[in-house]
């Protein structure tokens, strides 16, 4: 028999997960998104890989996300990244199952950003690791 306490508990822990809004309780949630689309071709994210004798950035090949799914990485020497064309980009220390709890995210819009890239700080992924990379192309 299970004490009515811990009962108690995990009842209101699983309704907590299912209640409606129940989202709205994560800390970098940023509002659902209305429709996702395949993220074009310029669309992607470089990774440091190390640096020429000059200094220079060695970045990785890119990595892209024309199926919508996150990327695991498992990576603790991250501390900047190159960003290319429009989406919401997201950097997570977490597993890509949990990394809408704790990440960095930077927009670029279609009207702002076409194919350009720009280099930017990660620093909680400098920090904490990088565990889960994801971009979300949206119509």
């Amino acid at each position: 028999m299970v004490p009515n306490k811990v009962r108690a508990t995990f009842v209101m822990a699983i309704l907590a997960c299912f209640a409606p809004g129940a989202e709205g309780l994560r800390a970098n949630q940023t509002g659902p998104v209305k429709s996702r689309a395949p993220c074009p071709p310029q669309t992607r994210i470089h990774l440091p890989l190390g640096r020429k004798a000059s200094g220079e950035i060695i970045w990785s090949p890119p990595f892209r996300f024309d199926a919508g799914e996150p990327k695991a990485i498992g990576r603790h020497d991250v501390g900047q990244v190159k960003i290319c064309g429009p989406g919401k980009f997201v950097f997570s220390p977490m597993t890509c199952g949990n990394k809408d709890y704790y990440y960095e995210e930077f927009k670029h819009s279609r009207g702002e950003v076409t194919t350009e890239c720009r280099v930017v700080p990660v620093p909680m992924v400098k920090h904490a690791g990088l565990g889960c990379i994801f971009v979300e192309c949206t119509s």
